[in-house]
């Protein structure tokens, strides 16, 4: 999902409590039109998923950014890049390597930490019998 098993294994020498994420999207947390129960949009990964949620988020104001000018500018920088599309009928996002030739071949790691902060603190993505983070 972007964060790879070294990143996972680093911060677990560390002591630092992380969570793995996997699959594809999760089913259980699309939105649903209020009339017939379906999903208002399906996604190709749980990445996509989770970047239209930050963006869905960010737009209706349930996060806000309030972080030192430089960070704030190369994480807009970032966020911003990167080009949805749609492939059958489900929402998907460009991949990393695309985005990484736009942004000088780096890894768009502080939109990744951003969009895995705003997945976690909803508490969308917990093993069964996991703690939600508070």
């Amino acid at each position: 999902m972007g964060v790879g098993v070294g990143t996972i294994n680093s911060l677990r020498d560390n002591n630092v409590r992380c969570i793995g994420l996997q699959g594809g999207q999760k089913k259980e947390v699309l939105p649903v039109d209020k009339t017939t129960g379906k999903p208002l949009y399906e996604f190709n990964s749980l990445r996509a998923q989770m970047y239209f949620t930050l963006m869905l988020d960010l737009k209706r104001g349930d996060v806000r950014i309030n972080l030192p000018e430089n960070i704030y500018r190369a994480l807009k920088k970032e966020l911003t890049i990167i080009k949805y599309m749609i492939t059958g009928s489900k929402i998907g996002i460009e991949g990393k390597d695309e985005i990484k030739k736009k942004i000088g071949g780096k890894s768009p790691n502080m939109a990744d930490a951003f969009v895995y902060w705003n997945w976690m603190r909803k508490n969308h993505y917990r093993p069964l019998g996991a703690l939600p983070f508070v």
